[in-house]
């Protein structure tokens, strides 16, 4: 059976990129991007109540990862490995820093990941250049938020152990994909 494994971070932490990255030199492997279909065409509109309705926008992303966790437990049964952008953990955190007293939780028939990569940026100007040069969204809202940044960030290191932290504030492509490649070859030892 292959391996599960989700990159997950802030918004701008090059998420897609290395995911995309590690998944074209994975020959025969899969990427999934939460949320996935059906839930795509509603994602602007509901990234758009997070403040307002933050209940309704965990609800939405929770309904959107047990969809994802059937879809990747399908994938997985071809012995090939799925790389997954954003997760159960982001969901958990990003609405923690919304001020919900949410918990991860993967025994409530949501796969648990084989490995979780956090992403990390620890310069703020160098994510906000991120942000400026892939073009800004609805939902950075929430992270352009000084304090709620620092909720997220908050419950992301309570959950520090659910994931290996790889720091790509100034590293290329290649070299990012190569350290996560060489944590994922320690899976299989």
């Amino acid at each position: 059976m292959g391996k599960f494994i989700v990159i997950t971070g802030l918004d701008a932490s090059g998420k897609d990129t290395v995911a995309a990255a590690l998944q074209e030199l994975d020959p025969g492997s899969y990427l999934v991007k939460t949320p996935t279909d059906p839930f795509i065409p509603a994602r602007s509109e509901m990234d758009a109540l997070a403040m307002q309705h933050p209940w309704t926008h965990y609800h939405f992303y929770l309904a959107s990862i047990y969809h994802a966790s059937s879809i990747i437990s399908e994938l997985l049964r071809n012995s090939s490995n799925v790389y997954c952008v954003r997760y159960l953990l982001d969901t958990v955190c990003y609405h923690r820093g919304l001020g919900l007293p949410v918990r991860l939780n993967y025994t409530k028939g949501i796969r648990r990941p084989d490995l979780t990569i956090f992403l990390a940026i620890s310069d703020e100007g160098v994510r906000q250049r991120r942000l400026g040069s892939r073009g800004r969204s609805v939902g950075d809202e929430v992270t352009d938020n000084e304090r709620i940044r620092q909720k997220i960030l908050e419950a992301y290191r309570r959950y520090d152990s659910e994931y290996v932290l790889v720091d790509n504030t100034f590293k290329t492509v290649p070299q990012v994909v190569g350290e996560i490649r060489n944590i994922i070859e320690g899976l299989s030892k």
